[in-house]
């Protein structure tokens, strides 16, 4: 059942106004009956999980959708009506009075082009007119906008030559380039490091005081919405379930799905107090089973490249640390810090330049080739993308019973196959699925039972919730922990979520350049930095009032406290989020 709606009317005469909106394919109706508006200036979110119709609605007020949609109802922009499925007719008003900033730009960018020329291009596709130099300055001005230098450099690159965070920028530039009246803005934060998205939030403020654009943020980060939004849309099932002032939405949600979606969220804020901020401070003595993996004065180096400008790039130097049995240290940074290398030295996708690893007390590089192959399902890996990383051709079983040890009959590989699905809470009737027919959760928790079926002493996690939704991501932290707890397990945590990291994390390595700057027990790392780059890091997440709250009384119960903090194996700090029975065609977890 559908919660009642509590509209805030921004202003009588609304910028956009959406109202009934329903997109219907062949396989069914994901947006159905969406109604919202925003007025000028204004900087709405509109949030929601992964299914729940949020980008769909954005592409249709674009104009963008497939041929194979059926649209109805009306989007007007300014009182005068969209022509959104005439794509010939919103062409003349993409990009001068609407404009998009997607969530991938390396996608939304042409590789064959320069960044500067495809910026000149949006100049001119509507002012045609306008001189050479006139738009030569225009582009500058553009990309001075958005803190790109209009260097020569700069100008000349093309999208692959940028950052990441440089390729949104650059792509921000593009959508302003004739001072749109709404701006819509696809996750434009998604997986980027946390001094980056600082940066990218920065400029669209910076945007929407400068020429009064107003801003659509469609986003699942509701850290992001309480610091950014001023009003907040909440969809579920292709449905609007709530729209209110963003402080209301978080203090007083009137709608079941609301609250719990607040709720999970409030566990990956920063702010208050936390039950890890007074975690002891010395976890070896917590943890006397002794070392798993130990490295010692580790460095890589990777040959010349063009990119490089002939240089060999020095991208690990001399990383020390140590991760004890049954415990968890992550490693975190920028892009480019050096973890990703660090961890591929590791498992031995990368050749280290020079160093020591030992893992269970064994010299990696000093094993031969058969003990390294004993050696390898000792060690395992769960990557960021799920769906990149199952193969698409087989089943669940297959995927599963494929990383068995062999040996065994068929009996006892199904027994082991039903035994691992349960330990990731999955359900049997999934084992004929593949992996595209499963939710992001559930092909996370597919993964995990791969490499669990192994029973490895130590698990290398590449920001495993990064690309999960808010209450998925709970769940599955919840899970690491508990698996943890049964198994004994250490975990190598890669991440940029400090929040997640404070969350699971024994230990923590900060890097910067290659190098670890700091490191040791989280509470002590996170909740004193001692580093200007680990104190810059933690000054990059979005703070709101909204979450100031004490984030220990999370969910249904408090947390019983384990060696580093967080919940006992039976228990469960996040809350699972309403399901939705108008919602037929929705994978649950």
């Amino acid at each position: 059942m559908v919660g009642p709606s509590r509209a805030v009317q921004p202003m009588s005469a609304p910028l956009l106004e959406v109202d009934n909106l329903r997109i219907g394919f062949a396989q069914g109706t994901p947006v159905d009956g969406v109604s919202l508006r925003i007025g000028a200036g204004e900087y709405v979110a509109l949030v929601g999980e992964t299914g729940s119709g949020k980008t769909l609605t954005a592409l249709a007020i674009m104009g963008l959708l497939p041929g194979s949609a059926r649209v109805s109802g009306t989007v007007t922009l300014d009182g005068h009506p969209l022509p959104v499925t005439d794509d010939a007719a919103m062409s003349r008003l993409r990009g001068k009075r609407i404009a998009m900033i997607f969530q991938d730009p390396l996608l939304a960018l042409n590789p064959v082009r320069g960044v500067a020329n495809q910026i000149r291009e949006a100049i001119r596709i509507h002012a045609p007119t306008l001189s050479r130099a006139r738009v030569t300055r225009r582009v500058a001005e553009l990309l001075s906008l958005v803190d790109i230098e209009p260097t020569v450099q700069n100008l000349r690159a093309y999208p692959h030559e940028y950052s990441g965070g440089m390729r949104q920028r650059a792509m921000i530039a593009m959508a302003i380039a004739h001072d749109p009246a709404l701006l819509i803005a696809d996750e434009p934060t998604t997986a980027l490091d946390m001094t980056v998205q600082a940066h990218i939030l920065e400029v669209l403020r910076r945007v929407r005081e400068r020429t009064g654009t107003a801003i659509l943020l469609v986003t699942h980060d509701l850290g992001i919405v309480s610091a950014e939004a001023t009003r907040t849309v909440v969809m579920r099932a292709g449905r609007v379930r709530e729209s209110a002032d963003t402080a209301a939405i978080f203090s007083a949600p009137s709608d079941p799905y609301t609250s719990a979606l607040v709720t999970a969220s409030a566990r990956f804020a920063w702010g208050g107090q936390h039950p890890q901020d007074t975690a002891t401070d010395n976890p070896d003595a917590a943890n006397p089973a002794g070392t798993l993996l130990s490295v010692r004065d580790l460095h890589v180096r990777y040959p010349r490249t063009r990119g490089s400008g002939g240089v060999p790039v020095h991208a690990v130097r001399g990383v020390s640390l140590a991760l004890n049995r049954g415990q968890t240290l992550a490693l975190v940074g920028e892009s480019g810090s050096g973890k990703t290398s660090t961890a591929r030295a590791i498992l031995q996708l990368t050749a280290p330049g020079s160093g020591t690893i030992t893992i269970e007390g064994r010299d990696v590089a000093s094993l031969s080739r058969r003990e390294r192959a004993r050696l390898r399902p000792d060690v395992q890996m769960v990557f960021q993308d799920a769906s990149g990383a199952l193969d698409p051709r087989m089943s669940v079983d297959q995927l599963i019973a494929e990383a068995l040890p062999r040996g065994s009959d068929q009996r006892t590989r199904t027994r082991h196959v039903g035994t691992l699905l349960s330990r990731v809470e999955l359900s049997t009737s999934l084992l004929t699925k593949s992996a595209h027919e499963l939710s992001g959760g559930q092909r996370q928790r597919v993964q995990l039972a791969r490499a669990l079926a192994a029973s490895p002493r130590l698990l290398v996690l590449d920001e495993p919730l990064s690309a999960l939704d808010v209450g998925v991501r709970g769940e599955v932290l919840d899970l690491l922990i508990s698996l943890q707890q049964a198994t004994g397990v250490g975990y190598l945590l890669i991440a940029h979520d400090l929040a997640t990291v404070r969350e699971i994390a024994d230990r923590t390595a900060v890097m910067y350049r290659g190098e670890i700057v700091e490191s040791g027990p989280t509470a002590a790392v996170l909740g004193r930095p001692q580093h200007p780059y680990t104190r810059t890091l933690i000054g990059a997440i979005p703070r709101s009032p909204s979450f100031t709250a004490d984030l220990s009384t999370v969910g249904d119960s408090e947390p019983a406290p384990r060696d580093g903090g967080g919940p006992g194996p039976n228990e469960s700090v996040s809350p699972r989020l309403p399901s939705d029975p108008t919602r037929r065609d929705e994978h649950r977890d």
